[in-house]
């Protein structure tokens, strides 16, 4: 799955891009989605991870914090109730929202799900 940002006359969207039998869709996987940078997560498993709010924020916040691992649920702070959080079970998190009041739902969530599989 590759989760494209698209900007558009009303602000930006996010759109999944996903291979099929039949070729690339513009379509989501079902949930339970993966974590952003899950490669990074699985290959560092005795790093901290940090929970962005969206791509270009793990992006960034990954030269910020080079001894962690960044990520994000996809869809960033829309749905991250439809990420599969088990990667992170025994894992020490850290959540870094967006200053907002999205953000500070999205953390709320975000520290919940960790910690039913982490250590937040």
């Amino acid at each position: 799955m590759q989760v494209c940002r698209v900007g558009t006359e009303t602000g930006k969207e996010t759109r999944p891009l996903i291979k099929t039998k039949d070729g690339f869709r513009w379509k989501a996987l079902p949930a339970p989605l993966p974590l952003y940078h899950l490669d990074k997560i699985s290959n560092k498993p005795d790093v901290p991870i940090v929970v962005c709010e969206g791509e270009k924020a793990a992006d960034a916040a990954e030269l910020l914090f080079p001894e962690a691992v960044t990520t994000t649920p996809p869809n960033g702070a829309q749905s991250p109730h439809k990420a599969n959080w088990k990667p992170v079970s025994g894992r020490k998190v850290k959540v870094w929202p967006d200053a907002d009041k999205p953000g500070e739902t999205f953390a709320k969530s975000v520290t919940k799900l960790a910690f039913e599989n982490g250590d937040v």
